[in-house]
Formats: C-alpha cells, structure tokens, sequence
C-alpha cells in the first residue's frame, strides 16, 4: 500500500470520527440529576458530565450576567435549595446552595456582549 492512500484513509476515518463527535455533540442532554434546576430560557447546552455523585452541565446564554444572577437567586429557594453564599463581580458571579446533602454550585462568567456561561454543579454528599 502506498503511503498516499494509507493517509487518504486516514484523512477519510478522521472526519467520520469528528463527523460523529459533531453528532453526539448536538445531541447534549442535562443530566438527570441536574433536570429539576430550571434552565434560563435560550440556554443551549454546551457541556454535561456526570460521574458517581456529581454533575455538570454547561451551557451558553444569550443575556447579561446580571439577569442570569438574578434568576437563580430567584428559583432555586423555590426548588428548596438555600443559598448560603453568593459573590458577584464585573464579569463573574457564583452562587452556592444546599438542599439536604446536595450542594449545588451556578458559575456565571461573561464572554462576550450579549452571551455568558452558565455552569451548574451538584455534588452529592
């Protein structure tokens, strides 16, 4: 076989491979036991993991910081999670919460005019 055809094939098998990752990619789901924390409306799911007793997900959301901020510290006591710390800074702000042995963590950071990132994380004690 010649070398130009083995990275022909190579070339081929590469783009399945990330063909198949864009898939998967699109098809990105809360984790279970993140789906009763309300999502902001226009989130899109960028990243979740879940492993043992933690979750992540991460997601992109066309708004201010300021709004997300707000919205979390609005529904989360609704959903009986206490908040017992909160932090707010120029392009950043966080938020922690307990519900029983759950803690749940909402990182929020600015990335570009009109969009954040919105990361939620729970661990299970």
């Amino acid at each position: 076989m010649r070398k130009g055809s083995r990275m022909a094939g190579f070339s081929i098998i590469a783009l399945c491979m990330l063909f198949a990752a864009g898939a998967a990619m699109a098809a990105i789901t809360v984790p279970e036991k993140l789906k009763e924390i309300p999502l902001f409306s226009g989130a899109a799911v960028k990243q979740a993991t879940e492993m043992d007793k933690n979750s992540m997900v991460m997601m992109e959301i066309p708004a201010k910081a300021e709004e997300v901020f707000e919205f979390y510290k609005k529904e989360l006591p609704g959903k009986g999670w206490k908040i017992f710390s909160q932090m707010q800074q120029e392009d950043d702000a966080l938020l922690q919460c307990q519900k029983g042995s759950a803690m749940l963590q909402v990182a929020i950071h600015n990335e570009d005019e009109g969009k954040i990132t919105c990361t939620l994380v729970l661990s299970e004690q």
